[in-house]
């Protein structure tokens, strides 16, 4: 039908009249607005109206919309259509409004209904939908199909026309929220540790049951995993050390109904972090994670182990740290223990971009280095897969102790059968047998052994099956849906044995292959040396020949190259030379590898000769970068200063120049550096939440020596990453977005969306180190809305833009998980509620496509914001009303933006929260009583509106 035959001759627009003829026949497309004034949906469709209105015309499209009001009241319409600047019909055309609501089927206010202004035909009749989804993608006409139907001469011949069986009807469970904040800030006694690892596992159940409504399941479970064992919970000290005393795993009695709980939570847990990292692509940054996760969950349940309980003492914790029960069951001897396989050593040629997993790496070595001198090792899966002596004979002390039978067929079903007697009776050895060969199968060199990524695992389809293979006297081991698991590598015969999954990136020889480069002399006798690539400008070489001496011969001397390769590129404009990938590679793993372990036992010996007869010395506890920052930071202070503000000098003004790749790498490398920087000043001063100086060997004689240094270092650092370096990532963000308004190539806008994702994440790195006390509204706008446009927009662990983040998707959620406290907390208890308003919208607002994630745009919010009351909502937020829209009779903008000021005013002065049902309006609390609630919010309490969730 024709719309134009429903409507009168005049429609009146704000202060005139038209024809509907010449209203609405030259347009391309009409708009017919379905409104109230009694609407509250509809005064935010309103004004999301209004900005497309302006900004359409403004660009010249033939764009109108037509208001077709259901107020019963005149007056109530004209107030309502005051402030409008298009076209509306009549108040009493009463018929030709009832005639449009029935042929658009409309049932619901606000209706936005599109239509072709020279046809009359219908576009879309969910207007809201599409114009908040898509608003500039005028004039929102779908693009026909292709007419290929010589490609496929026999498509109709797929078509089934008999019934279809779809199978027996599933109903999705309602939404659980998701408590990530239950677990405690820190775990100080035994009954801590316990709650956060059972927390722990709660959390990770919920979150992948939940899968279809919850986005990037794996990696929250990687990061939770990580946080809970790498910082929150204490890693185990050595037994018999002085440390052990103090330690909550040695010093707090249990029971053994406590310790098997304990070793069914760590096996459950191991199963979940090994199903979401087999779920993510293997890539060299998650490589550390990968491994240090695993060897302190496995250092736990080993403690767990050798703890006797006081009530009834389990045979098998027993026999593994050597003591007998009674004559008649042996005397005491040498017990048994896990290894930490080499991992040691392939830990020192893989970036680590958080220090604290650099310390948790370290303790945890130490206290299997302390616990292998004393026991047989055990489980050693990554050397054989066969009955090895040691653990043949740790069964066959259990079997002899509990009256088993033993025998030769016997022995290895007690390892492999769930259903032996050694499983029935003590079901804490299947959970110890697992967790170590997850272990050791983290630490198989060979990726392609391990389970392929690309399918979401759950914890079901991480349970190991064992099996004894009779005829090859063999274990076999099978999860993730019959994938055989292997924790040795496999090669032909002849072949050498690969040793770590990853080369060092700082290693000369990595560059310089066939040939093999161990000191300067032999760099000096290479007649051609690698130039490391081709840069963009000119099609020059990334280094001459000179400069590829001086650096090759830097990696040569593994414990000086941080502070000569960073000095190297950051002196006579080499940074140019850090558009080569290979050379920002090389830079990453001179500064973040942390090269070779230094054990406890060689922690007290000196150096006697240069050049060393003893290399093994020249090693490092806790990586070479925190060695560096503690005994010498001068010289890496002035090389990364420098580089930052020499990144900012190369800005062109747009993302999309030759020198952007540099700038991004310098925001990378300075906001590394800096939460290295921001542990050390914490350890310093003694504000790190869990960990302290005591537990840092190697740091604690050096670090007060230099914290004033350091604090200085991080001051100017901060300078550049927070100032300078932001502004030119905002300013390239706010071109992309200019860039993609009015666009409808979708080439253009995919290349855009990419950059802009790339952009956001290096935004969130920069406010990694951020405290809780440095918390601001720019902050916690950042933090929203980065993860809000990052959430909607980037296609987590697949590749569809060609190339990846430059930021490695599990360290963007292992940062959020630091920082998701600090921002419950300030959003509750410190924000006022103007700016809550302000933040929330700015979520919804990128979400929806619908503005740029800026902070000045964030004043047009309408809407009133309040957070979710209840025991698991502490970081749930709701919208809860929409401020009323009253207009000064000049022009809707102005009017709005008079009242949301006053408005706002009055929030502010506000200094109680104001319950209404559900919802809880936030409202800021004096300093005192805030402090207070905050605390409790962050220990467990629930404070007003209580709970501990976050979303």
């Amino acid at each position: 039908a024709d719309g134009e035959d429903l409507f009168s001759e005049g429609l009146p627009r704000t202060g005139a009249t038209a024809r509907a003829e010449d209203a609405l026949g030259t347009q391309e497309v009409v708009a017919l607005y379905f409104g109230a004034s009694w609407c509250p949906p509809c005064r935010r469709a309103t004004a999301m109206l209004q900005t497309l209105y302006g900004r359409l015309r403004g660009q010249g499209h033939r764009f109108e919309v037509v208001l077709v009001s259901l107020d019963s009241e005149e007056k109530d319409f004209k107030a309502h259509f005051a402030a409008m600047p298009w076209l509306a019909i009549p108040f009493d055309e009463a018929r030709t409004k009832a005639k449009l609501a029935e042929l658009f089927s409309v049932d619901a206010l606000p209706t936005i209904v599109l239509a072709d202004g020279a046809t009359g035909a219908t576009i879309s009749t969910d207007g809201v939908r599409v114009l908040t989804k898509h608003p500039m993608r005028f004039p929102w006409r779908a693009k026909p199909p292709p007419a290929t139907p010589a490609l496929h001469p026999l498509a109709e011949r797929l078509l089934r026309r008999g019934p279809v069986d779809a199978g027996a009807q599933t109903l999705l469970p309602m939404y659980v929220p998701i408590d990530l904040l239950q677990q405690p800030i820190r775990a100080v006694t035994l009954e801590d540790a316990v709650a956060a690892i059972r927390h722990c596992d709660k959390l990770c159940t919920l979150i992948a049951v939940q899968d279809h409504c919850v986005k990037n399941t794996h990696f929250l479970v990687i990061a939770l995993v990580q946080h809970t064992f790498t910082l929150l919970l204490p890693v185990p000290e050595a037994p018999g050390t002085p440390a052990a005393a103090a330690c909550p795993w040695h010093s707090t009695p249990v029971q053994y109904e406590t310790q098997l709980d304990l070793l069914i939570l760590l096996q459950r847990v191991t199963e979940h972090f090994a199903a979401a990292c087999f779920t993510v692509d293997h890539t060299r940054p998650i490589d550390a994670v990968r491994m240090v996760v695993p060897l302190c969950i496995a250092a736990v349940a080993d403690a767990v182990l050798r703890k006797v309980a006081t009530d009834i003492p389990s045979t098998v914790s027993l026999h593994l740290i050597g003591q007998g029960v009674g004559e008649e069951l042996g005397h005491p001897g040498k017990g048994f223990a896990l290894s930490s396989g080499a991992l040691a050593r392939q830990a020192a040629a893989v970036v680590v971009f958080t220090p604290e997993l650099n310390i948790a790496r370290a303790r945890a070595l130490d206290y299997f280095e302390g616990v292998a001198p004393q026991c047989h090792s055990i489980f050693n899966w990554d050397r054989t897969d066969r009955l090895e002596p040691s653990l043949d004979k740790f069964i066959t002390g259990v079997c002899k102790k509990l009256a088993f039978p033993i025998g030769e067929a016997l022995t290895p079903s007690y390892v492999s059968d769930v259903r032996g007697l050694i499983h029935k009776n003590h079901p804490e050895f299947t959970c110890y047998r697992d967790i170590a060969f997850y272990l050791k199968l983290f630490l198989n060199p060979q990726t392609e052994r391990l389970p392929g990524s690309g399918t979401l695992w759950t914890q079901r389809d991480a349970e190991l099956q064992w099996q004894w293979d009779a005829d090859y006297k063999r274990f076999r081991v099978q999860a993730f849906e019959g994938t055989p698991l292997s924790c040795r590598p496999r090669v032909r015969r002849g072949e050498m044995l690969p040793t770590a999954r990853f080369h060092s990136l700082a290693s000369a020889s990595e560059h310089t292959r066939p040939y093999f480069v161990e000191s300067e002399d032999d760099v000096l006798h290479m007649w051609d040396l690698p130039d490391f690539g081709s840069l963009d400008v000119g099609n020059a070489k990334a280094l001459g020949q000179h400069d590829s001496e001086l650096l090759l011969s830097f990696l040569t001397v593994p414990y000086m190259r941080i502070p000569l390769v960073v000095t190297f590129f950051s002196q006579h404009d080499r940074i140019h030379a850090l558009q080569s990938p290979g050379l920002r590679d090389v830079l990453d793993g001179c500064v973040f590898e942390p090269g070779n372990f230094l054990p406890r036992h060689h922690a007290g010996s000196d150096i006697t000769d240069v050049p060393s007869s003893e290399p093994h010395l020249l090693a490092t506890a806790h990586g070479l970068l925190l060695n560096e920052l503690v005994h010498s930071p001068e010289v890496v202070r002035e090389g990364v200063v420098r580089l930052a503000r020499q990144a900012v000098d190369l800005d062109t003004g747009h993302v999309k120049s030759s020198t952007s790749s540099i700038i991004l790498y310098c925001v990378r490398l300075a906001a590394r550096v800096d939460s290295h920087l921001a542990l050390l000043c914490a350890l310093g001063d003694g504000t790190h939440d869990n960990l302290s100086l005591g537990q840092c060997r190697g740091l604690r004689e050096a670090l007060p020596r230099a914290l004033p240094l350091l604090i200085k270092f991080r001051r100017d650092l901060r300078d550049v990453l927070l100032g300078p370096l932001h502004d030119v990532l905002a300013a390239w963000y706010a071109k992309l977005v200019a860039e993609c308004e009015g666009r409808v190539d979708d080439s253009v806008l995919d290349e855009n969306t990419k950059l802009m994702c790339d952009i956001q994440a290096h935004v969130l790195l920069a406010h990694r180190a951020v405290a809780a006390e440095e918390m601001t509204e720019k902050t916690a706008h950042v933090f929203v809305a980065a993860f809000a446009f990052l959430s909607t927009r980037h296609e987590w662990n697949m590749d569809l833009y060609g190339t990846d983040l430059s930021v490695p998707e599990h360290e963007l959620f292992e940062l959020l998980q630091g920082a998701r406290r600090k921002l419950v907390l300030w959003l509750r208890y410190r924000a006022a509620q103007p700016q809550l308003d302000a933040i929330m919208e700015t979520a919804v607002r990128v979400a929806a496509t619908t503005g740029a994630a800026t902070v000045d745009e964030a004043t047009s919010a309408v809407n009133r914001w309040a957070y979710v009351s209840g025991v698991r909502s502490v970081g749930r937020f709701a919208m809860h009303s929409a401020y009323a829209l009253v207009h000064d009779g000049t022009n809707g903008a102005g009017g709005t933006a008079g009242l949301l000021a006053r408005e706002r005013a009055r929030e502010a002065e506000q200094s109680k929260a104001i319950p209404i049902g559900p919802l809880v309006f936030h409202e800021r609390e004096p300093e005192a009583k805030a402090g207070e609630a905050a605390r409790g919010a962050a220990t467990g309490g629930t404070g007003s509106g209580g709970g501990q969730h976050a979303r």
